[in-house]
């Protein structure tokens, strides 16, 4: 994990750097899926060009965990 660290400092700073608009912004909100789907990728050794797709695959696998557990 600690070889993550740069990478994951990196991505957080692009992260409030677009956010940085002036607007009053949730960065829990902007973060809570992004960056654990960003860390998860990298530890599974998901190439760059695959990011999407997995981050796709990640949201709906959440989406399926909220729909169980709300019945």
């Amino acid at each position: 994990m600690e070889a993550l660290r740069p990478r994951v400092v990196d991505l957080v700073d692009a992260y409030l750097d677009r956010l940085a608009s002036g607007d009053e912004v949730d960065v829990i909100a902007e973060l809570r899926l992004p960056l654990p789907v960003f860390v998860i990728g990298e530890l599974l050794g998901v190439p760059p060009e695959d990011r999407e797709r997995f981050r796709s695959l990640v949201r709906a696998m959440k989406s399926l965990g909220e729909r169980r557990a709300s019945q």
